[in-house]
């Protein structure tokens, strides 16, 4: 259950983008918000004492600048607290997030400010391998309005059949408890590497292509039996063959998906899905939210 939501900002109007989306959470989950600016500490060779004036107004500006986001937050009733740390923005995002009992970090994959950056492949990065809680990344881009509303009504679940996948479903039931959104399941039907060698998979093994097919029909039914049955709204995604993450990307852009949800890692077979394969691909191509819960073999 989601009660506390850390939000790392840095000052930045692409960090902010984060800022809707935590928003829209914070009060479909009636949740807490945590408002979060690491101010990065750098080696300094001169003499210490020149460095803490200029320190010292960081602190200041990143004081100010939370202060005024939680004020505006607080006006609509959300209970919103803020915090500036100084260290390593990762390792004190991480700290953080467990010293506060966080349920959910939301943070956006870039953002700079000053000599800091927050770019995909470093902080994010760093925060996604290192989380103990579900990360929802959104990925900044230069707009020429603030997004001013978010809402989720549709959320595609990616599984591959194993347990470990499916621990995803947790928490897009309790975004769908809490928003009355969709839930989408979509599994990519796989087959033995060597069925794709030849020039026609299709004819050169028909059986094992409608065995896959087949098997994930019946393993998404089943799911998705699961889910209504607790009342939840539940489609099946059309099932194409091909690379795992184009089709994630392709079709959430084709079904205008609000919101991914997907573990970090699953097997199914001879399949695999790893943090920096096809999580690593959704993350850079989908133009949409990704909350990524890391899954646990325990």
């Amino acid at each position: 259950m989601v009660e506390r939501i850390l939000v790392p900002l840095d000052g930045s109007e692409l960090a902010a983008q984060a800022l809707p989306h935590a928003r829209y959470l914070a009060d479909e989950l009636h949740a807490r918000l945590l408002l979060l600016w690491v101010v990065e500490t750098v080696s300094y060779s001169g003499d210490p004492g020149e460095a803490m004036p200029a320190l010292f107004e960081v602190h200041e500006m990143a004081q100010t600048y939370l202060e005024r986001v939680a004020a505006q937050l607080r006006n609509n009733g959300r209970p919103v607290e803020s915090h500036v740390l100084s260290g390593t923005p990762a390792e004190s995002i991480l700290a953080c997030a467990d010293d506060r009992a966080v349920d959910l970090i939301v943070m956006s994959t870039h953002g700079r400010s000053g000599i800091g950056r927050w770019v995909y492949g470093s902080v994010a990065d760093k925060v996604l391998r290192g989380a103990r809680v579900p990360v929802l990344l959104i990925r900044a881009v230069v707009q020429e309005a603030p997004l001013e509303a978010v809402r989720y009504e549709r959320l595609l679940v990616p599984l591959d059949g194993s347990a470990l996948a499916e621990q995803a479903l947790p928490h897009a039931e309790e975004l769908a408890r809490a928003t009355g959104a969709e839930i989408v399941l979509l599994r990519v039907p796989t087959v033995p590497p060597f069925v794709t060698w030849g020039p026609d998979p299709g004819m050169l093994m028909p059986a094992l292509l409608n065995e896959a097919y087949e098997e994930a029909d019946a393993y998404l039914a089943n799911v998705a039996r699961r889910l209504r049955a607790c009342g939840f709204v539940v489609r099946k995604a059309p099932m194409d063959p091909g690379p795992v993450a184009d089709t994630i990307i392709d079709y959430a852009h084709e079904a205008d998906i609000d919101l991914i949800v997907m573990s970090t890692h699953g097997r199914s077979g001879i399949g695999r899905w790893v943090f920096g394969s096809v999580t690593d691909r959704v993350l850079r191509g989908a133009g949409v939210p990704v909350l990524l819960v890391r899954a646990s073999d325990g």
